[in-house]
């Protein structure tokens, strides 16, 4: 289950390591906070500023044109997940990572398939082939 973090501790950790008080490790250590979460706690505040510390990302279903567009985007700027997710706030990286992940190893052509594996991947098709006529 994922921990829900307030206002304030997000404004401690960006506020220390704006600081250079400590690294992302050292927080990560003494807070007993993945390093990751509190990369991506600051990587948010950089890119919109205070406003994201106050947002609490909720469970979000997403259609399969914002997926296709979302990965579309991503390989045509050469982005990481992480810069696309910043981008197009999205709560985690790594849901990006699934669907593209699913998406490069689905050969059916039912954009709107559900996993039997991940009941939350509602998504399709490889889009290297999206549009191609044959």
């Amino acid at each position: 289950m994922a921990r829900k973090y307030s206002y304030e501790f997000k404004k401690y950790l960006v506020t220390v390591l704006e600081n250079g008080i400590m690294s992302a490790s050292e927080l990560s250590r003494r807070c007993k906070i993945h390093k990751g979460v509190i990369c991506n706690i600051y990587n948010r505040y950089k890119h919109s500023g205070e406003s994201s510390l106050h947002h609490i990302f909720t469970r979000n279903e997403y259609s399969r044109d914002f997926k296709l567009n979302v990965l579309t985007y991503k390989a045509s700027n050469n982005l990481n997940y992480e810069q696309t997710s910043i981008h197009f706030n999205i709560p985690s990286s790594s849901v990006i990572y699934d669907w593209h992940n699913f998406c490069c190893n689905y050969n059916g052509d039912n954009m709107s398939y559900k996993s039997p594996n991940n009941k939350h991947l509602h998504f399709v098709k490889d889009i290297n082939n999206q549009g191609k006529q044959e």
